[in-house]
């Protein structure tokens, strides 16, 4: 056996271990990154999760909930916003006579009526006027108009809890009981709230917050279900109006360490109780939205239900009442995944809609640790595929693997509802066979040259290449078959020789020797020697 020979059986061992030794290191190395850069990922995460939304979106019910909408058209007939407070006054009356089971505002009053009777009198007086007032019985004051009106109704009145303000939030109106640790050690907190003049909130049957917390992207996927600012707790505005609508007097908050819910980990929220309704829960209090568009939902212009409110008495009845705005100028369109410009109360009348179905998304505790073992079992599968098959099958199988975890991930959407996320696992694959595929070739190639230099001297060139494509047909020790062998002479050539002079002798050899090896080697012959 030559040197090369030796070399070649060798290398040919160790190729497979190379390879692998180098996937396995190569997928130790990117699980590694993809923790650190969790992060970044979720960006595309998230959007994958927008995809399915958009494929998918949550079945259309008949809705629980309806909308009243401050609209262009409400504006322009009713005039410019805000409106005079004895106006809402009499949108609050209207719906609580129609029979709505609850009435919330994705809106705030932070500052008192400047329109009110009562303080345009005063500045008049100021100035030294004699104003005779009307009758007793007739109120000046519309936030006073409006706090009554808010008061005999079953209304919920909007704030936006915020880390922008010191500002004070007002007493919470719904009880808190929480199984567990005390949700505000891990809830997160914020440092004040953008809040109703105090006689409205004082007056209202509810206070929820209806700020969003969107993503880096701005994109609205999850809801706040309770907020914490300056230690007290606030239900999501949707959620305050489900308890108002329920007459229940509180929400029942599960931590992840309570009885029953598995515990270990970090402690985190799991779930909120309100009234005979469940809703889960993200470790920092949010719900995920899965929106189905509403289509069936009554949205109504506010200015209909103050002109004829009777005529809507069939959509307004036993329904709970978002009183919001889409009005462009007014600034309440986000984007969510399904609408890059949504008024912000449909949002929160997805969320309603949600909880009153029954039907969820969610992302469990487990799912960043599944995520990592499907990414780490997909990855050795697709190391030993290299190692043991080559680049062609081995695409085969990455492209196999890859399409298995997407289909997985949006087989958990659709049926579960559960988010799992196909957009690491696929990074690590893809890392994983970028790096050991060009190595499996270059080892192969390098093999392929150790057979040419060990065999081309003495195989024909067409036996060389079929051995160097295939080389586990050469085993050490060569093989037992039956072969045909051939000694060939030239009759009376050391008397040619001896008359020839070399030129004539090497021409004579040629002529002989070069279609004999021609007529050989076309039939993969081996030539020893001549």
């Amino acid at each position: 056996m030559t040197k090369a020979e030796g070399r070649f059986f060798g290398q040919a061992g160790r190729r497979q271990l190379v390879v692998a030794l180098a996937g396995l290191t190569a997928l130790a190395a990117i699980v590694f990154v993809a923790l650190i850069a969790r992060p970044q990922i979720d960006r595309l995460t998230y959007l994958v999760f927008d995809f399915y939304q958009r494929a998918a979106p949550r079945d259309a019910t008949d809705p629980p909930v309806m909308v009243v909408d401050i609209d262009e058209s409400s504006i322009a007939e009713i005039g410019q916003w805000p409106w005079p407070r004895d106006t809402m006054a009499a949108l609050v009356a209207n719906l609580a006579d129609l029979g709505a089971a609850s009435i919330a505002f994705d809106i705030v009053f932070p500052e008192t009526d400047r329109t009110s009777l009562g303080q345009a009198v005063g500045a008049l007086r100021k100035l030294g006027a004699q104003v005779d007032l009307p009758v007793s019985g007739v109120t000046l004051d519309n936030d006073a108009a409006f706090a009554t009106a808010i008061a005999q109704g079953p209304v919920v009145m909007g704030i936006a809890v915020t880390s922008e303000t010191t500002h004070p939030p007002p007493a919470p109106k719904a009880g808190f009981s929480h199984g567990g640790t005390d949700p505000r050690t891990y809830l997160p907190q914020f440092s004040g709230a953008v809040s109703n003049i105090a006689e409205l909130d004082a007056a209202a049957p509810g206070i929820g917050n209806f700020a969003f917390v969107p993503s880096a992207d701005n994109i609205i996927r999850t809801m706040p279900l309770v907020s914490v600012s300056q230690n007290s707790l606030y239900p999501g505005l949707g959620m305050e109006a489900l308890r108002v609508a329920q007459g229940a007097s509180g929400f029942l908050l599960r931590s992840s360490d309570a009885s029953g819910e598995g515990g270990g980990g970090t402690v985190g929220l799991s779930a909120v109780r309100v009234g005979a309704l469940d809703a889960p829960a993200t470790a920092q209090g949010a719900f995920w939205l899965h929106y189905s568009g509403m289509p069936n939902m009554p949205v109504i212009p506010a200015a209909a239900i103050l002109a004829d409110p009777q005529a809507h008495a069939e959509a307004v009845g036993g329904r709970i009442v978002l009183i919001g705005t889409s009005a462009v100028g007014l600034r309440d369109i986000v984007a969510t995944p399904v609408d890059p410009a949504m008024p912000g109360v449909f949002v929160h009348a997805e969320l309603i809609d949600q909880i009153v179905a029954q039907s969820f998304l969610s992302r469990p505790d487990w799912a960043a640790g599944a995520e990592l073992v499907i990414a780490s079992v997909a990855g050795i599968a697709l190391v030993a595929l290299v190692a043991l098959t080559g680049p062609i099958l081995s695409s085969l199988g990455l492209v196999a693997l890859a399409g298995g975890v997407w289909f997985a991930s949006w087989w958990s959407f659709v049926q579960p509802g559960i988010l799992i996320d196909p957009v690491a696992p696929t990074l690590v694959l893809l890392f994983v066979f970028s790096l050991t595929a060009p190595l499996l070739v270059a080892l192969t190639n390098s093999e392929k040259q150790y057979v040419r230099d060990a065999f081309g001297r003495y195989l024909s060139p067409t036996l060389v290449e079929r051995l160097s494509d295939n080389p586990r047909a050469l085993t050490l020790g060569g093989e037992t078959r039956e072969i045909t062998v051939l000694f060939s002479d030239i009759r009376g050539f050391t008397g040619l020789s001896e008359n020839l002079d070399p030129t004539a002798l090497t021409s004579l050899l040629n002529r002989f020797l070069t279609p004999m090896t021609d007529v050989l080697l076309a039939r993969e012959a081996t030539i020893d020697k001549y």
